[in-house]
């Protein structure tokens, strides 16, 4: 089985491929437009972020399987692939631990302005005063939108930081959330109404209130909805004397 990987792939999952016998053609840096040239022999075709256009397809003899690693399918033509009876696949939830991680990685990062530390760092100014100051994230409020596998994986990150969890998606009932640990639904209202709980970035601190004053623009740009419309009860009284 010939396999033509176009794209960066694990070292380990290469020598996986070759010991069950496959013959694998790594190229991780050729290009997409020249993809159409080089298809021909192969039957398996492993990308990740490379666009697999129509070209590509029509130019497969022996194609059988587009493999994306990695979620979703938006680099690959897949209505071409059907019309040539070619199967298209993904790897979702593969590298959601590591969109997890990344995620806290930046929140510490905010809450300890490491890359501002960093800057001054290199630019031979050494402040331990200004950057040792930090709120920490722990008894903060954290809110996530999505409880899919990414989701998960930072929900529960979150909780061994000791962070409160308020969580949203369309599928989400309260039994599940209470399986989770984790506050259901109304997340803006609920993070308005935690204001005292500072966020981690000093930058965000004043969020609450200033959404707040948000709002009441937009309430004024827009026109009143009945349950904000106050009636002049002499008015409603004279239109029933009619």
């Amino acid at each position: 089985m010939k396999i033509l990987i176009a794209d960066k792939f694990s070292e380990a999952h290469l020598d996986r491929l070759n010991k069950v016998g496959c013959e694998v053609t790594y190229n991780p840096v050729v290009k997409a437009d020249e993809l159409p040239k080089l298809i021909a022999p192969y039957r398996i075709l492993v990308v990740r972020s490379k666009q697999v256009t129509a070209d590509t397809l029509r130019a497969s003899e022996q194609l059988l399987l587009v493999l994306r690693a990695g979620a979703g399918v938006n680099t690959i033509d897949v209505k071409a692939a059907s019309a040539r009876g070619i199967y298209v696949s993904n790897c979702p939830g593969k590298n959601s631990i590591a969109v997890a991680e990344l995620v806290f990685a930046l929140l510490l990062a905010i809450d300890r302005r490491i890359a501002d530390n960093t800057a001054a760092l290199r630019a031979h100014k050494w402040n331990k005063k200004e950057f040792s100051k930090a709120d920490g994230i722990y008894d903060k409020t954290l809110g996530v939108i999505g409880v899919g596998r990414i989701g998960r994986e930072v929900i529960t990150r979150a909780q061994a930081f000791g962070l409160r969890v308020i969580a949203w998606s369309r599928t989400l009932t309260p039994g599940k959330a209470e399986e989770l640990g984790v506050e259901c639904g109304g997340i803006r209202r609920r993070m308005l109404r935690q204001r005292g709980r500072r966020f981690p970035s000093r930058r965000h601190r004043d969020i609450a209130p200033r959404a707040e004053a948000r709002d009441a623009q937009i309430r004024q740009c827009r026109p009143p909805r009945a349950h904000e419309t106050q009636r002049d009860p002499h008015q409603h009284r004279a239109r029933r004397s009619r």
